[in-house]
């Protein structure tokens, strides 16, 4: 059986493939036939050609040389490789798929939306396991390091100006600039649309009278943290333990198992999160400086209780409240 830490790594290589692949699959297949412009680097190295004519290549080769130095520097190492791995998967599905001498979809307007569809499903794909194919998508994720920005919306601005100024290169017309904008924004939103439902958070309130079971197993099995609060039904009268904790949306299906197995009458409420910062969860970004923390002798703690020590993933703050508790 293989190893939990080999297979994260082997399935995350599986998924990179995978975005590649359909990303080539939506530029040759759905896009080239038609002859859209497309946005990003690509579309730079295709109008430097055409004013020019230095290879879209070469141009692509040294942009994506002077990136990737970059990203280096800043994202590390696993990124570089993982980009340098991007580039070539691209090249090699782009030159493997065949561009078909006629169009599949003869209608433009539905090769647009489905070739926006296919790549920003991709790329949303490969750069949730942090892969690149260069260009664009480095700025994306070097920006996204540091601050918390929808990645479809750094896209959509990107390639915006790029298909905007091919309309003074020559043989481009209007309708071609619009169904690349078709294109690029039904890509921004699909792009957006994997990057938050991949991350997307809840947060679950559980009522039931086997409280201490249920938030055992949410630790053990599920590697949750919980918090209980003090509860009163007023109803019944009875005082109770209430579960508090936030996990991923695609965890929810197996903690509802989980509850119903041991109290098929609890009673769950749940609601979707903006977003979750903390262990096991997404990072805190506050921008590119690093925030400076100016306390007075004089001025109290700036804590409003003692710091939580949970090590499990997705533990809960806690403050110094009496009525809450924390399984240990």
């Amino acid at each position: 059986m293989l190893d939990s830490g080999l297979w994260g790594r082997f399935r995350g290589i599986m998924l990179v493939v995978l975005g590649l692949a359909m990303f080539a699959c939506a530029w040759n297949m759905f896009i080239l036939p038609h002859g859209f412009v497309g946005g990003g680097f690509g579309g730079i190295c295709a109008i430097v050609f055409y004013l020019t004519g230095i290879p879209i290549s070469a141009t692509y080769l040294a942009v994506n040389v002077v990136l990737c130095t970059i990203a280096y520097l800043i994202l590390g190492r696993e990124f570089s490789f993982k980009t340098i791995f991007g580039i070539l998967g691209v090249t090699f599905f782009l030159a493997v798929i065949p561009v078909p001498a006629q169009p599949i979809i003869g209608d433009k307007l539905l090769s647009a939306i489905m070739g926006g569809i296919i790549a920003g499903i991709g790329i949303g794909t490969y750069l949730l396991q942090g892969a690149s194919t260069g260009g664009s998508d480095i700025l994306v994720m070097i920006v996204s390091k540091y601050k918390n920005v929808s990645w479809g919306r750094l896209y959509l601005m990107f390639d915006a100006c790029v298909i905007t100024s091919s309309i003074f290169l020559p043989e481009r017309t209007l309708e071609t600039v619009a169904y690349g904008f078709i294109f690029t924004g039904i890509q921004a939103y699909a792009i957006d649309m994997v990057h938050s439902g991949m991350k997307q958070s809840v947060q679950m309130f559980i009522f039931t009278s086997k409280y201490q079971q249920i938030a055992d197993q949410i630790i053990h099995r599920h590697r949750r943290g919980t918090t209980l609060f003090e509860s009163i039904g007023w109803y019944t009268k009875h005082a109770s333990k209430t579960i508090f904790l936030v996990a991923r949306k695609r965890e929810t299906q197996e903690i509802f198992k989980t509850v119903k197995a041991i109290d098929e009458h609890a009673f769950i409420a749940v609601s979707n999160l903006t977003n979750a910062f903390g262990v096991g969860f997404d990072t805190i970004k506050a921008g590119f400086r690093k925030a400076r923390r100016e306390d007075t002798p004089h001025s109290p703690p700036s804590a409003v209780g003692p710091p939580a020590t949970e090590s499990m993933e997705g533990a809960c703050t806690e403050t110094a409240k009496p009525e809450m508790e924390k399984i240990p």
